[in-house]
Formats: structure tokens, sequence, C-alpha cells
């Protein structure tokens, strides 16, 4: 098993964009959960499930061909159903977290009794912002922290607008993010924001696959993070569990 370390970086957790940074051995993972531009918000609609077929090539990190339909999976071999506050996310087995609000004195039993090497787990659930809808990690395999966040913005913004906006806060704010990419991408048929940011910490790089969900003027932002030169490996898993996130009013 890898050591995982964990620690605030040098300026400290900017409560304002939600941004938590977790160090894995050598490697920073970095989640920024929001960013200055947006605000909470209450989201009350449901997302719609994807619907299509993924097969992927790396049965270690994936469960057998699985195929989505506008009901939720029941069950899905090798992962496990994670509930937040109104979201719902499949995940391998092995992470931990949950509902960042009622779960909280439960996940900070969890991380503080994980011993040392997950202070940083424990200051973000400490210091969560209003809009942490969900929190999850897993930093021993998967190397990897799961945030889910709400926010508005003008309900006239397309998508494609809105990730750039997002991105650009986020660079403004945090001069040492890269954006790698952004654009849309399509999610069970719905077409949503999509960034990769690099952030490189002590000659160590974190990337962040973030994906923005937009009906109208709410936001929701699903966050992955992890080390970059575990892209290729992780990738697969993420692009999964991204099929499987649904708000459940």
């Amino acid at each position: 098993m890898l050591h995982r370390l964990l620690s605030k970086c040098k300026s400290g957790f900017h409560m304002q964009c939600g941004a938590w940074l977790a160090r894995a051995g050598p490697a920073w993972a970095v989640l920024v959960l929001g960013a200055a531009i947006l605000s909470a918000c209450s989201f009350t609609n449901s997302l719609p499930m994807p619907q299509g077929t993924l097969i992927y090539s790396t049965p270690n990190v994936l469960p057998p061909a699985w195929t989505p339909t506008t009901a939720a999976p029941t069950s899905i071999p090798g992962w496990q159903l994670y509930h937040g506050v109104d979201v719902e996310l499949w995940l391998p087995v092995g992470f931990v977290g949950g509902d960042p609000v009622g779960q909280i004195e439960e996940l900070l039993g969890l991380a503080r009794a994980a011993g040392p090497g997950y202070e940083g787990i424990v200051q973000a659930l400490e210091e969560r912002p209003d809009n942490l809808r969900f929190y999850s990690w897993e930093l021993e395999t998967y190397e990897t922290v799961v945030g889910v966040t709400r926010h508005v913005a003008p309900a006239e913004m397309a998508v494609e607008t809105y990730v750039g906006e997002w991105v650009s806060a986020v660079v403004q704010q945090f001069p040492s993010f890269n954006a790698v990419s952004q654009g849309t991408a399509q999610v069970g048929g719905r077409t949503v924001g999509r960034a990769v940011l690099d952030l490189t910490q002590q000659g160590a790089v974190t990337r962040q696959i973030s994906y923005l969900f937009k009906d109208g003027a709410a936001v929701s932002v699903l966050g992955y993070a992890f080390p970059a030169d575990r892209y290729s490996e992780l990738l697969p898993m993420v692009e999964f569990s991204v099929l499987t996130f649904q708000e459940v009013p």
C-alpha cells in the first residue's frame, strides 16, 4: 500500500472557491469544488440517468459491461452506491464518504481514525462550504477524491459558455492551476461541461476532471481529483462513475 500524507497548501484552504488540497505520497490531490463566480443554491431538479452501453478492457478497475437505463441500477459488481445530499453516485468498493451534512460526524470519525496522513480530509470536512453535497475519498488504491457542489448561474447562459467562465475563475483564483482542456461532453445523451485542470505543487502534478451539469439556472459540479500520472489508468473509472450520477429530490 502507498502511504498517504495529507496537508493543506501553503496558502491554506480557500473556502470561497472550495479548494480541498490533499497530498497523496509525492503528489497533491486537489479538488476544486467551485469557483469565485459561483454561489451556493438549492437544486431540486432531477438529472436523467444516462443511456447507452459502456465496455472497457480494464476489469481490475471497472465492473463487467453494464447498460445504464432511465432507472437507477440496483447492483454493479465491485461497486457501491454512495448517497450525498440529494445526490447519488456509484464508486468502486473501498471509497469512504457520502453525505457531508447528515454523516459529518461519522465521516470525521472515519478520517480521524485513519491515522496520520488524513489531516487534510479532516480539515476539508470541518471547513466544508454550504454548497458541498457529496464528498468521498479512497487514498490507497485509487488515490482519488470526489466531490459535488451546487451553484447558480444565469439561466440563459449556455453550458459551453459557463464552463469557460468557470475555468477562467479557477485559474485566476489559483495561479498554480493550468487548464489542460475545456469544452463539453455527452453524458447519457446530455451535453454537460467538462474541464481538466492540472496543479503542479512541489514538482508533482495532480489532475482534476470536473463535469458541470447545468439545468437552467442550476448547476451541479462533479469533480474527481487524482495524481496526473495515473490519468490513463483511472479515466475509465471516472467515465463510468459519472454515468451513474443522479440527483434525488
